[in-house]
């Protein structure tokens, strides 16, 4: 048995029109490709492109990428068709058998390879790239970027949390080892200790030695772990160093 998932056609798709005040909508048949991670997909679709997060990808998304950074000899590396447990998307969605796999690994790819020329853009013409992964259940999505550059570290105001009465500030940058994650905290009262799920990771990075890796855009219950979310990171790294 297949399934279908729908996404919008662009990010300004207006949605769907609403039923009338008392009434009821008809219940739909939910598949793998109906479940909460879908709204992760529709916002990488929308949002990877807006901030140009971004791996090489070939039109056929199996080319290498290769470039050189500021202190960095030239070289040549292959995007990595796995990282840990997770598989490039298309793989992954297309394991599932949905009769619209084909269509929708091909929307992630083609923003993906938009992507990469914004990055490149963004830092002068430097060698980019982007590629997006998810497990084989498609319930942990995230994209990991790549620019043969070094990048500032992760930022963010300062706050007085214990002024606010809270455990720890909203926003706050948490090193492991050579990464930077920056991460969100739900509210939690002073003198709690917050839970793993308060903490949501908006993005981790390494860089340095003309090359900066990051992981963003991620769905799941990887986005409360910035430890696994750096491990991948380093993973990545080991392999374009």
């Amino acid at each position: 048995m297949t399934n279908d998932f729908a996404i919008p056609d662009s990010p300004n798709e207006a949605p769907s029109p609403q039923p009338p005040d008392g009434a009821r909508p008809s219940a739909r048949p939910r598949g793998p490709w109906s479940r909460p991670w879908s709204a992760g997909l529709a916002g990488l679709l929308c949002g990877a492109a807006v901030v140009g997060a971004c791996w090489l990808v070939s039109s056929d998304g199996k080319g290498p990428v290769g470039g050189t950074g500021s202190r960095r000899p030239p070289g040549e590396a292959a995007v990595p068709e796995s990282l840990g447990p997770y598989q490039r998307f298309s793989k992954a969605a297309r394991s599932t058998h949905a009769t619209n796999a084909d269509q929708i690994a091909r929307r992630i790819a083609d923003v993906d390879e938009k992507s990469t020329q914004l990055l490149s853009k963004a830092y002068g013409g430097a060698p980019a790239a982007v590629a997006t992964y998810a497990n084989a259940g498609l319930s942990e999505i995230f994209v990991l970027t790549v620019v043969r550059a070094v990048s500032p570290r992760p930022f963010t105001p300062y706050q007085n949390a214990a002024q606010l009465g809270l455990a720890k500030p909203a926003r706050e940058v948490v090193t492991v080892g050579e990464v930077a994650c920056l991460v969100h905290n739900q509210p939690t009262t002073a003198g709690k200790r917050p839970g793993p799920e308060a903490v949501t990771v908006e993005s981790c990075q390494r860089t340095g030695e003309g090359l900066t890796v990051q992981i963003r855009s991620v769905t799941g219950d990887i986005h409360s772990s910035p430890e696994r979310i750096a491990a991948l990171v380093d993973k990545a790294w080991s392999g374009l160093s």
